[in-house]
Formats: C-alpha cells, sequence, structure tokens
C-alpha cells in the first residue's frame, strides 16, 4: 500500500497538565517518543490557556506552529516579534525562543525538530470536496509525508482513492503516512448533518 491510515478517537488522547493550562497530545512521532525528555521528531497537541498571562514551555531544537481555536491569543516572542491571534489564524516560531501570552484561548500546536518540516491548513467543509489531487515529486531524497486531520466541529466521513473510509467526530484525529517516492493520493471529505463542520489538516515532512 501506498500510505496507511490511522485513527485516534477522543477518548484514546493523553491529557495532561501545564503551568497555563490544560494539553492534549493528539499524536507523536515516532510513536514511542517522548514530549517530557524532547524524544521525538514531531508532535501534535492542542492545549487551553486558562490564566491571563503565561509563559510558553522552552522547546529547544524545535519549531512550532500555533493555530487558535476559540479565543484570542497575543503572542510576544522576546527579541522577535509580537502577533494578535484570533479563531483559526496561525504564527509559526521557534520553540527555543522565550515566549509570552496573553488573553484565554484554546489552540492547536504542531512542533517538529530541525530537520523536519510541517504547515497547518483549515478547512469550512460544507459539501464533499476533494481536498487534494497532487502528485508527489520523484526524488530519492524526498523525505516521508504524514498528513494529519483533526476534526474541530461537526463530523465528517472522509474517503481515499484506495476505498478506504472513516468517520471523524468532533475531537477524533486521522493520520495518513505516506512513504517516499511518488504518490497521488485523492482525499475526499463529505460533511455529515448540518452542524457548521471545521477540520484542520497538518502535513509534516520528516525523515523515518
Amino acid at each position: 500500500m501506498p500510505y496507511t491510515w490511522r485513527l485516534i478517537r477522543t477518548q484514546d488522547q493523553e491529557i495532561s497538565r501545564w503551568p497555563g493550562g490544560e494539553t492534549t497530545q493528539l499524536a507523536i512521532y515516532p510513536e514511542s517518543g517522548d514530549f517530557q525528555s524532547r524524544q521525538f521528531k514531531w508532535r501534535i497537541s492542542k492545549a487551553t490557556v486558562e490564566q491571563e498571562e503565561s509563559n510558553f514551555t522552552p522547546l529547544s531544537g524545535f519549531r512550532r506552529v500555533l493555530m487558535v481555536l476559540e479565543g484570542q491569543l497575543k503572542l510576544e516572542h522576546e527579541g522577535h516579534h509580537r502577533c494578535e491571534l484570533s479563531a483559526y489564524e496561525q504564527d509559526t516560531f521557534d520553540g527555543g525562543w522565550t515566549t509570552r501570552s496573553r488573553g484565554l484561548a484554546s489552540d492547536f500546536n504542531l512542533m517538529f525538530s530541525a530537520d523536519c518540516h510541517g504547515e497547518l491548513k483549515v478547512y469550512s467543509v460544507t459539501q464533499g470536496e476533494w481536498l487534494s489531487r497532487e502528485t508527489r515529486m520523484n526524488k530519492p531524497e524526498q523525505p516521508e509525508m504524514c498528513r494529519v486531520f483533526y476534526c474541530v466541529a461537526g463530523s465528517v466521513e472522509m474517503a481515499c482513492d484506495q476505498g478506504a473510509k472513516v468517520s471523524l467526530e468532533a475531537g477524533d484525529l486521522l493520520l495518513l503516512t505516506e512513504p517516499s517516492g511518488p504518490t497521488a493520493v485523492e482525499i475526499q471529505v463529505v460533511r455529515v448533518g448540518s452542524v457548521h463542520t471545521k477540520l484542520l489538516e497538518a502535513r509534516i515532512y520528516y525523515h523515518s
């Protein structure tokens, strides 16, 4: 198979506390990786910011992409830049920077080591639609790619060109791992019901 699926339901996700609120680990690579010891290539999490002012956990050696899901955050990266984020706006920064936040919010986080690359996208799903019809370049050095889909609100049914289908409810996560080499994966997303649906996609490029 040119790619594999892995579904992580809400009840199977790991929840813990951080100094400013609560964090939920959605996925980590490798699966045996450990966030506390910083032994991982990439990690995806969701967090709540429950204090009006807080300091982010230092993550030297990692890049971070943060997207606000609810509320508003003002981020100050000491010696670098500042930004104000509302729902579904994002910021990319070095995890080693001293970062302070103001505001109450929930957010989605992608963290990856220096030998990886990652990005976040958001979709408002109103009808059945193709998310992508793309072919990757056939280069020996092409890294693997993991596409991670997180259902923020509503529910969707996803189908790929091999016929595999899966339903996602709010809080569920789907990982689609593609090996090195050329692929042409088509993914269709269909909204289930009439509830407004938001779907996040993280793409992580890495060497296993």
